[in-house]
């Protein structure tokens, strides 16, 4: 049996094995209030784009792939700029992957952290880091509020949680049924598309729309929500942050600008996109993301998702390559949707 086929199959039993722990617990009034949780599952804003993949169609994709040879490890990381706390203006670090430091109005805010060696459920097996994290978690500033998109392990790492929760104490955000995955005394706000979170007198964040799915084991699916933010941040100059978290590409951006406004700053997902039968619904590709630049109204749009975990077929300088293919066809400047190296900080005044 082909080493690929073998290599499946055992990740395939050892997440079988975690699956029933995986499950959450029972549906309460607000997830069975959701318009969004029908027949015991969450669903997509588009039901063509919900993700109904099978473990054969995964094997399809890893045995048919031409997956890219990625090094093992990648030493570029930018020197951050991070102060103890921003009282005016915005600073935003991108840490690695989908985490990001957003820093305004007093408030040190994390997305999806993930500071652990591999983004899986095991220490021996999974998607193992390229790059390290531009900020050290020992070296954070004191985090006051930690928003997380979705269940999958490359966005939801619970030894990373649980070390901020320890250290900080921080106001965790999480769309519907992700609570049980956080530690028992952590304080925690669950909301489903449309909700929000006051952060303090003058900034909150608010759940919104993505096109994704969840699991954590096989028997899972799409129980717990998955969700994207939009920050809006201070008191004399608001500024609105979206983080997109996981998501494809459709609709829900342009119906994002028309609901909320144009965005100040768009952190957007550029990798993990290839092959496209397999990732179109679920990853956009930088071509998407461009589009989404211009569907937000942004003023600055930032890359995520690439370069730190390899979770798909295409190479690890891809998305950045591509980003400047797709900027170019659009006639976007370059400094207006940037790649950032882990650990770089971006300062608006």
């Amino acid at each position: 049996m082909p080493t690929v086929v073998l290599s499946v199959l055992l990740l395939a039993g050892l997440v079988l094995a975690l699956g029933g722990c995986a499950r959450p617990p029972a549906a309460g009034p607000a997830v069975l209030a959701s318009p969004h949780f029908r027949d015991g599952v969450f669903h997509n804003q588009d039901p063509a784009a919900q993700n109904d993949k099978s473990f054969f169609d995964v094997l399809k994709w890893r045995l048919t792939s031409a997956r890219a040879a990625w090094p093992d490890h990648v030493a570029d990381n930018a020197t951050p700029d991070v102060p103890a706390r921003v009282d005016t203006g915005l600073r935003i670090t991108l840490i690695n992957h989908a985490s990001f430091l957003i820093q305004a109005d007093g408030l040190n805010i994390l997305t999806d952290p993930v500071f652990t060696e591999r983004a899986s459920p095991f220490s021996f097996a999974g998607p193992k880091r390229a790059r390290d994290p531009g900020i050290d978690i020992d070296a954070l500033p004191p985090i006051d509020a930690v928003l997380i998109s979705h269940s999958h392990y490359d966005h939801f790492d619970q030894a990373s949680l649980k070390k901020l929760h320890n250290k900080f104490k921080p106001h965790f955000i999480v769309p519907l049924r992700n609570r049980d995955l956080l530690p028992d005394d952590a304080r925690v706000s669950e909301r489903d598309w449309g909700g929000r979170v006051q952060l303090n007198d003058y900034s909150e964040v608010i759940v919104v729309t993505a096109q994704h799915w969840t699991a954590r084991g096989l028997f899972d699916r799409n129980q717990r929500q998955w969700g994207a933010f939009l920050l809006r941040l201070g008191k004399d100059t608001p500024r609105q942050v979206y983080f997109a978290g996981d998501t494809g590409y459709n609709t829900h951006f342009k119906m994002l600008r028309e609901e909320y406004g144009p965005v100040n700053v768009a952190l957007l997902p550029i990798g993990a996109y290839e092959p496209r039968w397999f990732m179109r619904t679920q990853h956009m590709n930088p071509a998407d993301a461009v589009q989404t630049h211009f569907d937000l109204g942004a003023r600055q749009s930032i890359g995520m998702h690439f370069g730190t975990f390899q979770l798909t077929d295409e190479a690890i300088d891809a998305p950045v390559l591509d980003l400047a293919t797709a900027r170019d066809k659009a006639g976007l400047d370059a400094k207006a949707f940037v790649a950032p190296r882990n650990g770089e900080t971006f300062i608006f005044e």
